[in-house]
């Protein structure tokens, strides 16, 4: 009843970059003006995330080198959390860009994003994981309260625009915006609220009450529409004077100047998607039923899942149906820190807090400090993380001249054995320019002729 279909979180040791161009507009889009990439075209990424607290490879079996010239070890199950909860995200950047020249910037991106959040009681997530046959949970009564399984996978076509605010003496203020265009493909929503049932034996599951809300949408591209929107602001403290700097530009004389230390802050994924296609939202007050020969149920698609529920839960208590509902995003507010120690290093510190909204998915809550080593044409990173505020991982980043980016916020089972509750990898394939070809042909004049040089690997 309780199944869930899924076709990094955040990609930190990225989007902290100088040079992360179209990625960092997803964590503030205020990165992107006064980049240190003048044009950024990204061809293809993927950044995939998985953790739980519940099922896991034991460290004592899972070598993933071993494992994978063998076979992985059978899962087991952590029953120590009163809570089992579980994020899975993915995320696949197209084509898109980004150009910033003097205090203006403008993006345009397009993505296919999913995000799914579950949040059970042990005993509903132990039958989940052994089946509703396992002996030791037969004929025992369950009362359960404040559960929920969230999925949401949309497309996303989205502008970016920015501007510098406010540039006087070696202070600078940056600001920019996100509105994205939403199509719907899925909707998976069950607010469980209280769920108090019994497995009688092999074939009888008796539910005595079922009080929350159920909303599905048939799988489809364009199965709902919407929009959203992302805010954000960057405070720098800079190096030099900039009361007259336009960034990427001859007439700013092609200089780039850098920050001793900023501060951003970001409101992220402000909207949602309304599904009205095969979409149907019920809502239960005190239902229940004998479920009787559950284990030869045969159900085939959404349809069926959306049958069953109503064969089983419109025999008692009180249902209200509608076949329209909305979905709103993961919305999150973070806040980013950056110093600069002049030598190519840099330290990053940010988080990032996602309430959940009703019967919706929501964003884990992240703390990351992200050291870097910095260069032109190349980046490594060490983001070290808390994801959701108490499960510590580290990972690593390598920036190879913007054109591969590769990494994982979760490293750990790369390197040793460790009992593993996730992953995290990310990749993008891109292109960038550093400086605006303009400033290469003024200074074929004269004023820039050594800027006008082809640039040497640092």
């Amino acid at each position: 009843m309780l199944s869930v279909n899924v076709f990094s979180q955040e990609e930190i040791g990225y989007t902290a970059s100088n040079y992360s161009g179209v990625q960092g507009l997803f964590l503030n889009p205020a990165k992107g003006v006064d980049s240190k990439t003048y044009f950024d075209f990204n061809l293809i990424g993927l950044d995939l995330f998985v953790h739980n607290n519940y099922v896991l490879y034991k460290a004592s079996e899972f070598y993933l080198w071993k494992n994978i010239k063998t076979e992985f070890p059978k899962l087991a199950d952590n029953t120590t959390n009163v809570y089992k909860k579980a994020q899975v995200v993915l995320n696949v950047t197209g084509p898109s860009f980004h150009i910033s020249v003097g205090i203006h910037s403008i993006g345009l991106f397009t993505r296919v994003r999913s995000y799914t959040s579950v949040k059970l009681e042990e005993p509903i997530a132990k039958h989940i994981f052994e089946s509703f046959k396992y002996q030791p949970q037969l004929r025992q009564e369950y009362n359960l309260n404040n559960m929920y399984v969230n999925s949401l996978t949309w497309a996303e076509y989205g502008l970016n625009y920015g501007l510098i605010i406010v540039q006087r003496g070696k202070t600078m203020m940056t600001g920019a915006f996100n509105i994205r265009y939403l199509t719907g493909i899925n909707s998976i929503g069950a607010d469980i609220q209280n769920l108090n049932y019994e497995v009688k034996d092999s074939t009888d599951l008796q539910i005595y009450n079922f009080t929350g809300e159920v909303k599905n949408a048939y799988p489809a591209y364009g199965a709902g529409k919407g929009w959203g929107l992302d805010v954000g602001f960057e405070y720098k403290s800079m190096l030099e004077d900039v009361s007259r700097y336009k960034p990427n530009t001859a007439r700013g004389g092609c200089r780039k100047v850098d920050y001793k230390w900023k501060i951003g802050v970001s409101v992220l994924d402000v909207g949602n998607i309304n599904f009205n296609t095969n979409a149907v939202l019920q809502n239960f007050v005190n239902a229940g039923t004998l479920w009787h020969k559950y284990d030869s149920t045969n159900v085939k698609g959404y349809g069926g899942v959306d049958t069953l529920i109503n064969q089983l839960l419109n025999s008692g208590g009180t249902v209200a149906r509608t076949v329209e509902f909305k979905s709103w995003l993961p919305m999150a507010a973070s806040v980013q820190f950056d110093y600069n120690f002049e030598n190519h290093f840099y330290i990053n510190a940010t988080a990032t807090y996602g309430p959940r909204l009703g019967n919706n998915v929501n964003r884990g809550c992240l703390f990351a400090i992200v050291p870097r080593y910095e260069r032109k044409r190349w980046e490594i990173s060490v983001p070290l993380s808390l994801w959701n505020f108490q499960y510590p991982q580290f990972g690593i980043q390598v920036r190879l001249n913007n054109i591969l980016i590769i990494g994982s916020d979760r490293i750990m089972p790369l390197i040793y054995r460790s009992n593993v509750y996730g992953t995290d990898i990310y990749f993008h394939l891109k292109f960038s320019l550093y400086r605006n070809p303009a400033c290469g042909k003024k200074g074929r004049k004269g004023r820039h002729k050594k800027e006008s040089e082809c640039p040497a690997y640092k």
